[in-house]
């Protein structure tokens, strides 16, 4: 039980560190297009590029929407982050999966409009099939014996105490876990908030 908690604070304050700490220091030139995300995560190219040109999508309607006080010269090429493109482990014999965390950045809006501090839209893609959760602030895993544990993490709000049942402040995050059965293809858990989406 003790390696149980000790891997899951370990990686708790890794997923901290590269979600909220490394972030603050990246400039402009960190963000990326595309066709400079690697090649080599788990998901085929379509899939990731089918979820990124949604988002693209989403930024080209609101720049159409502003009014004229913006400068409607900038280039809308949806702007990625490398860090939130990852595979992580799903099940104790090694299958990975690609995680994409969509806190995406629109040039010509100048801003992150599919998320904030509750976090923002996140797919898992395993074996071609695509599961989201709306609002998450990342996902990692952890291996014990032969069970794998896949945590989402969650903003504070939705996080329950056990004295009254009241939410947490946002900053004390926790986790929804979910386990991947491979012989139906799909994750499974107490209220699991992860949903299929789409097929390949």
């Amino acid at each position: 039980m003790f390696r149980l908690v000790k891997g899951f604070f370990l990686i708790f304050i890794f997923v901290a560190c590269h979600l909220f700490v490394f972030p603050m220091f990246l400039a402009a030139s960190d963000k990326v297009t595309l066709n400079q995300i690697p090649s080599s995560l788990t998901a085929s190219r379509s899939i990731v590029e089918s979820i990124v040109e949604g988002f693209q999508q989403v930024c080209d309607d609101m720049y159409k929407g502003l009014d004229s006080s913006f400068d409607k010269t900038k280039k809308n090429t949806v702007e990625l982050y490398p860090q939130d493109f990852y595979d992580i482990q799903i099940n104790s014999a090694g299958k990975m999966a690609t995680v994409i965390f969509a806190g995406f950045y629109c040039p010509g809006f100048g801003g992150h409009p599919f998320g904030g501090s509750g976090g923002s839209p996140t797919f898992i893609i395993v074996d071609g099939k695509t599961f989201k959760t709306d609002l998450a602030r990342g996902v990692f895993s952890v291996t014990e014996s032969d069970l794998t544990f896949i945590n989402i993490f969650l903003h504070g709000m939705n996080c329950k105490n056990s004295d009254n049942g009241e939410s947490m402040p946002g900053y004390k995050g926790c986790v929804n876990v979910t386990i991947w059965d491979d012989e139906l293809k799909t994750f499974y858990g107490h209220n699991n908030i992860l949903k299929l989406v789409g097929t390949n």
